[in-house]
C-alpha cells in the first residue's frame, strides 16, 4: 500500500496484447477474454468493505471503470489487480500506480 492508498497491479490480458488477438472472435469467445474483475487479499477487500461477488468502482486520473470484485490471496494487502488494456478499463491511468475504490 502506498502513502496515497491502494496500488494497482494491472497486467494486459493475452487476448488484448495487439489488434489482431483483440479483432480474433474466436480468441475473444475465451475464457482468457473474460471482463476484467477487481482482485485483491481477503484483508484489502474487508479494509474497503467489499466481498466477493459486489460491484466495486475504480478510478483513476479521470476514468473510472466498474467491475466485479474477487478474491486473490496472491495479492500483498493494499494492492489490486485491475487488468489495462480491456475495453472496460481502458480510461484507466497507470498499470502501477494510486487507485481509488468504492462499493458501486
Amino acid at each position: 500500500q502506498s502513502a496515497h492508498g491502494l496500488v494497482r497491479l494491472g497486467e494486459v490480458p493475452i487476448h488484448q496484447l495487439d489488434a489482431i488477438t483483440r479483432r480474433a472472435a474466436s480468441l475473444q469467445e475465451t475464457a482468457d477474454a473474460a471482463a476484467p474483475r477487481l482482485l485483491a487479499c481477503a484483508s484489502t477487500l474487508s479494509g474497503m468493505g467489499l466481498n466477493v461477488g459486489d460491484e466495486a468502482v475504480v478510478a483513476q486520473d479521470s476514468g473510472d471503470a466498474r467491475l466485479v470484485v474477487a478474491r486473490d490471496e496472491g495479492l500483498a494487502d493494499g494492492v489490486v489487480r485491475v487488468a489495462a488494456a480491456h475495453p472496460l478499463t481502458i480510461g484507466l491511468g497507470g498499470q502501477f500506480a494510486t487507485i481509488a475504490v468504492k462499493r458501486a
